[in-house]
C-alpha cells in the first residue's frame, strides 16, 4: 500500500521526461541559509491548531446564476475581487469580496483574446489586471478588470507553473523542457511590454543511467507575500523570486538522497527513495510534505528554531477526508493543510467549501461537540449552511494569518 502511495505519486507527474542530478543558481550566490534537518524532525511528532496560525475567519457565499456556476478551481483573493479559474466549464470569472459575481474574464475559443485550455492565473498588485495562462495555445493573456484583452503574448514550451505578477508590468514562471538538455533557464522573468524574457535560475540535469529520460515528482513554484518561492523536485533547497527580480536560497533540507527516480526502478527501490516537497511558506511558518515509505507533514517555526511532524488524525473528519493536517480549532470543520500551490496574498490563504458537504458535516458531533477557541465561526458557518441550497455555489473560507 505505501509503495502504490509513492508509485503513485510518482506516475501522476510522468508527462515530463527527465530527472535532475543538480541544482544551481550561478547568479545568485549570498544568503542567510537556514539548515532544516529533516530525519531528527519525523519523530517529533506535535499536534498544531489553527488558532496558532490564524487571526480571523470570513465565509463569502459567491453568487450562484447559470453565468457564474463554480465547480472548482484555482481562486485569488485580493482587497476588491476575488478571481476564480473555474475548472468544469473553463471559464475564468471575477466576483467582488462580497460574493457578487461581476463579468467573466474572456471566453473559450480560438479567436484574439479567446482561450481554450486555462490553467493558470493571477491579479495584478493593484487589481486592475488580469494573466492567464492557455496551455494549449500557448498564450499569456492579459485582461483588464473590466473584461477587455489588454495583451496577448506568446509563451515558452514547456510552462510548468505560474505565471505571478512581480509588479505590473512583469510576471515570473517556472519552465521544464520536455527534451533532454544539459542547461536550462529554469525560472524565467516577462516583461509584458516590452514581451522580453529574462533567465533568472537555472538548472543541470541528465539522462539516467540506462539512458531513460525517466519520470519525476512536481516542482513547486508558489505565490507569497514575500515573492515567489520555489523548489525542484530532487533538490533540497528552496528559494525566493522578490519583485526585485533577485533570487535567493532561504532554506535548505537535509534529508535523504538525491536519488534519480527512473521508469525501470522496482518496487523496492522506489520504496527506498524519499522526497521533500514544499507546501506553503506564511510569515510565520513554513509546511512542506515528503515520503519516506510512508507520507509525513512537517512544520518550521523560525521564532523557536523548531521542526515538528504532524501525527496522522483519523477522528472528526468526513469519509474519503485528508488524514493529516492541522486541528481545526476555529470553524468545526475537517483538519486544515495547505497543498502544492496554496496560493498566499495579503497574509491570507482560502478554500472552497461544497455545500453538500457541509450539510453533512454539521450534521455530526464532529461538528457540534467540537473543542473549539470560540463558537463564533462555527454558527456563522452554520447559519450560513442552513440558508443554502444543495446547487448553490460553493461557500469560500477565507483565513486571515496571524502577523
Amino acid at each position: 500500500m505505501k509503495t502504490q502511495l509513492i508509485f503513485r505519486t510518482i506516475l501522476s507527474f510522468s508527462a515530463f521526461t527527465f530527472v535532475l542530478s543538480s541544482c544551481q543558481n550561478p547568479k545568485n550566490t549570498e544568503s542567510n541559509l537556514t539548515t532544516l534537518d529533516i530525519i531528527p524532525a519525523l519523530a517529533n511528532y506535535k499536534e498544531f491548531r489553527l488558532s496558532e496560525l490564524v487571526d480571523s475567519i470570513e465565509f463569502i457565499k459567491l453568487e450562484t446564476s447559470k453565468e457564474c456556476l463554480v465547480s472548482n478551481g484555482l481562486k485569488v483573493i485580493g482587497k476588491k475581487y476575488i478571481l476564480v479559474l473555474n475548472s468544469r466549464p473553463p471559464q475564468v470569472l471575477l466576483f467582488d469580496r462580497t460574493g457578487k459575481f461581476l463579468r467573466p474574464i474572456g471566453k473559450v475559443g480560438k479567436g484574439p483574446g479567446e482561450y481554450t485550455w486555462p490553467i493558470s492565473l493571477d491579479l495584478s498588485p493593484d487589481e486592475s489586471r488580469v494573466i492567464v495562462h492557455d496551455g494549449v495555445q500557448r498564450f499569456f493573456l492579459e485582461y483588464s478588470v473590466e473584461g477587455s484583452l489588454v495583451a496577448s503574448n506568446k509563451s515558452p514550451s514547456g510552462v510548468e507553473a505560474g505565471p505571478y505578477y512581480l509588479d505590473k508590468e512583469n510576471i515570473a514562471f517556472l519552465t521544464t523542457p520536455f527534451s533532454d538538455s544539459m542547461h536550462y533557464p529554469h525560472v524565467r522573468i516577462m516583461n509584458l511590454l516590452t514581451r522580453k524574457i529574462t533567465p533568472v535560475y537555472y538548472i543541470d540535469f541528465r539522462r539516467n543511467p540506462d539512458q531513460q529520460a525517466g519520470v519525476y515528482l512536481q516542482n513547486d513554484f508558489h505565490r507569497t507575500d514575500e515573492g515567489i518561492i520555489f523548489k525542484h523536485s530532487l533538490c533540497d533547497t528552496i528559494y525566493c523570486l522578490s519583485a526585485d527580480f533577485k533570487v535567493k536560497p532561504v532554506y535548505a533540507l537535509h534529508s535523504f538522497t538525491n536519488r534519480a527516480i527512473y521508469t525501470s526502478m522496482t518496487e523496492q527501490e522506489i520504496e527506498g527513495v524519499s522526497t521533500v516537497g514544499l507546501s506553503c511558506l506564511t510569515s510565520k511558518f513554513l509546511f512542506f510534505i515528503g515520503t519516506d515509505k510512508e507520507r509525513f507533514h512537517l512544520v518550521y517555526n523560525p521564532l523557536t528554531k523548531e521542526t515538528f511532524s504532524l501525527p496522522e488524525i483519523r477522528e472528526c473528519k468526513l469519509q474519503d477526508s485528508y488524514n493529516y493536517g492541522i486541528i481545526n480549532d476555529l470553524d468545526g470543520t475537517d483538519p486544515v493543510w495547505f497543498w502544492g500551490g496554496s496560493y498566499l496574498r495579503n497574509n491570507r490563504f482560502s478554500n472552497f467549501f461544497q455545500v453538500i458537504d457541509l450539510k453533512e458535516k454539521i450534521k455530526t458531533d464532529c461538528f457540534n461537540k467540537a473543542d473549539l477557541k470560540t463558537t463564533q465561526y462555527r454558527d456563522q458557518l452554520r447559519k450560513l449552511v442552513e440558508a443554502s441550497s444543495e446547487n448553490d455555489n460553493p461557500i469560500l473560507r477565507v483565513m486571515h494569518l496571524r502577523r
